[in-house]
């Protein structure tokens, strides 16, 4: 709970800063990997923000269809300025219709974002979130703190201490002269005599 209240926190100050659609997608998208939620129904309610438009809803729901099966930061450069360039460089300008007859599509994210997406293809989705973080700014989420383990630590210490006390006076009763095994044992209690 306190993990998601954070994580709110932080989307409310980026949007107050300026949100761009890039990078609210980001940061919701790193949200859900971070914290090991279900992509199908996260990447439904991501779509529905109304900070993206029709194609970026679009493409947010195709990402959410093809996120196991092809890397995101692939999904990323194909849909960045930084693709188109490249492709018209190749092409010698011929960016109109792609190789298939459809009609170019929209652009999503800028150059550098595309970049960076070329730079960490087949590689951890974290990576990607965090040089997009370092070098555009994008905001940063927050990461589950693992709980609090010290007082389970301390009463494990003060049993341990007991079991090396009581070993301890068996040892110097040995010493003593030996072990009175029998004040271990209790008697068992015998039903009384039947006549």
């Amino acid at each position: 709970m306190i993990t998601g209240l954070e994580i709110l926190r932080r989307e409310v100050e980026y949007r107050a800063q300026g949100a761009t659609p890039q990078g609210i997608f980001l940061y919701q998208f790193e949200s859900l990997s971070r914290n090991r939620l279900r992509y199908d129904p996260g990447l439904l309610a991501v779509s529905q923000d109304p900070i993206f438009d029709a194609a970026w809803k679009e493409w947010i729901l195709n990402v959410r269809r093809q996120v196991g099966l092809i890397d995101l930061a692939d999904m990323i450069f194909l849909r960045s300025e930084q693709f188109w360039k490249d492709k018209g460089d190749r092409e010698q300008g011929q960016q109109a219709p792609t190789e298939t007859g459809e009609p170019r599509a929209v652009v999503l994210f800028g150059a550098k974002e595309g970049r960076i997406a070329w730079a960490n293809r087949q590689k951890d989705p974290l990576l990607l979130f965090a040089a997009l973080q370092r070098q555009l700014g994008y905001p940063s989420v927050p990461r589950p703190v693992p709980p609090d383990e010290s007082r389970q630590v301390v009463g494990q210490l003060v049993r341990r201490l007991e079991k090396i006390e009581q070993r301890l006076k068996l040892v110097e009763e040995e010493q003593r002269g030996g072990i009175q095994i029998d004040r271990f044992y209790k008697q068992p209690d015998l039903p009384p005599p039947r006549d």
